[in-house]
C-alpha cells in the first residue's frame, strides 16, 4: 500500500508540475486578447438632401385618345365629302356632333387641356367653312378672318399633339 501511496504522491506531483503558472497563464490571455480583431461600429452616412426620390412614371394614360382619333378622322371625313346640293344644316349639324362626341370621351384629367384646344379648333374649322358660302360677298379682311381661323386651328391641333406627346400620348392624326 506504501507503493501506491506512492505512485500516487508521484504522479500528483507530475501533474502538477506539468501545469503552467498563473502568471504564464494569465500574460497568454492578454495576447489572444490583442490578437483578436475588434468591432468598429462604421457611422452610418447621414443624408446630405431631404428631397426623396420619386418616380418618373406619368400619371396620365392614352384613355379615350384613340376614341378621339376615330372621331377627329370621322370629322375630316365629313368635310372632304361635303358636296353641292348638301344642306347646309345637316353638314354643320355632322360637324357639331361630331366635335361633341369628343367632348364626351372619358380621358385623364391631366389630358384635358388637350382636348380643349382640339374642341376649339374644330369649333374654328366649322365657323370657317360656315363664312364660306358668303366668300363671294365678304371683304378681303372677312376672307383673311376665315385664313386666321384655318390656320389658328392647325396651331391648335399641333399644339394639343405636342402637350400629348410630352405626356407620352401619341396623336395620330394630321
Amino acid at each position: 500500500m506504501r507503493i501506491l501511496s506512492t505512485l500516487i504522491f508521484i504522479a500528483v506531483l507530475f501533474v502538477s508540475g506539468c501545469q503552467p503558472s498563473e502568471a504564464v497563464v494569465q500574460t497568454a490571455m492578454a495576447q489572444t486578447q490583442a490578437a483578436l480583431p475588434t468591432a468598429t461600429a462604421t457611422p452610418t452616412p447621414v443624408p446630405t438632401s431631404t428631397t426623396i426620390p420619386t418616380p418618373t412614371v406619368n400619371p396620365c394614360s392614352d384613355r379615350g385618345w384613340s376614341d378621339i382619333t376615330i372621331y377627329l378622322h370621322l370629322f375630316d371625313k365629313q368635310l372632304d365629302e361635303m358636296e353641292v346640293g348638301t344642306i347646309i344644316s345637316t353638314f354643320f349639324e355632322g360637324l357639331n356632333n361630331t366635335k361633341n362626341k369628343i367632348n364626351d370621351v372619358s380621358i385623364d384629367a391631366c389630358t384635358e387641356h388637350a382636348r380643349q384646344l382640339i374642341i376649339s379648333s374644330l369649333g374654328n374649322q366649322i365657323y370657317a367653312f360656315q363664312l364660306v358660302p358668303m366668300i363671294g360677298m365678304m371683304s378681303s379682311s372677312d376672307r383673311e378672318k376665315i385664313a386666321t381661323l384655318l390656320i389658328e386651328s392647325v396651331t391648335m391641333i399641333n399644339n394639343a399633339k405636342e402637350e400629348l406627346e410630352s405626356l407620352g400620348i401619341h396623336l395620330d392624326y394630321r
